[in-house]
């Protein structure tokens, strides 16, 4: 509601019965209920205004009965701004009510500020400590090997693969049996030994991969090998191995055959 007291008493102290009538003409204020009470006084008192101006111009000498309608239009008056009073009380309980709704938006948005920050902190500790516990292979080393397993600088000979990494220290992991998943991919992007049986679970999907194999993990530093075979003649390009573990990529590499 908006403030009204202050013009409307101001114009009724001394204003004549036809500008009382016009101020009652345009009492208007922002709350329904008293609207609709003031309307009905605002009627009554322009009633009694027209009363009063029509026996005055008669120039009636029925003086009692224009002063009891005077009287009648000071109380109605008196109790219009008994309604315009209680416009202005609801304001300040409003205005006060808007500013204590405000502090509390603003400190409601803090607290969300807040908690959003602590989610994200503690989201980033868990990252941070799931990182920490991942494995990583710290290093790889391909050897060509001949049908008698030596090494072979010839890729005619090449039958066999030999692929050796290295898992680094981590005392954070949980040690015990672990699985290391090989993808072994040959020139043209193509994965080798790819089989339907053949998969594991990586992110939201199942990824397929070459080799596999358990290896009892204790933290420290770990040296493993695979093995793979060819079917047919080793081909010419540049392959790439992948390695998987506990649902992580753990390694990355490439090497060239020539």
């Amino acid at each position: 509601p908006r403030s009204t007291l202050v013009p409307y008493t101001t114009l009724f102290r001394s204003a004549s019965l036809d500008e009382q009538l016009q101020t009652f003409e345009h009492l208007k204020v922002d709350n329904d209920s008293l609207q609709q009470l003031l309307d009905q006084q605002t009627e009554h008192a322009k009633e009694l205004v027209s009363q009063i101006k029509k026996l005055r111009q008669e120039n009636s000498s029925d003086k009692a009965r224009i002063n009891a309608l005077l009287k009648e239009l000071a109380d109605v008056r008196e109790l219009i701004m008994g309604y315009i009073r209680q416009i202005d009380e609801l304001n300040q309980q409003n205005q006060a009510l808007t500013a204590e709704n405000e502090q509390v938006k603003q400190e409601n948005q803090q607290m969300r500020r807040e908690n959003t920050h602590l989610t994200n902190q503690n989201q980033q500790l868990t990252e941070t400590v799931t990182r920490a516990k991942q494995l990583d292979v710290t290093h790889f080393e391909m050897t060509p090997l001949n049908n008698r397993d030596k090494k072979t600088r010839y890729l005619r000979k090449t039958v066999k693969l030999q692929l050796d990494y290295t898992i680094g220290k981590n005392i954070t992991t949980e040690p015990g049996l672990k699985t290391i998943y090989l993808r072994l991919i040959g020139p043209g992007d193509q994965l080798l030994g790819e089989s339907e049986s053949k998969v594991f679970d990586f992110e939201d999907g199942q990824v397929p991969y070459s080799l596999k194999q358990e290896i009892e993990y204790a933290g420290e530093v770990y040296h493993g090998t695979f093995y793979w075979p060819f079917s047919g003649e080793a081909h010419e390009g540049t392959y790439r191995v992948e390695f998987f573990a506990d649902g992580n990529q753990i390694g990355q590499y490439s090497f060239v055959l020539d």
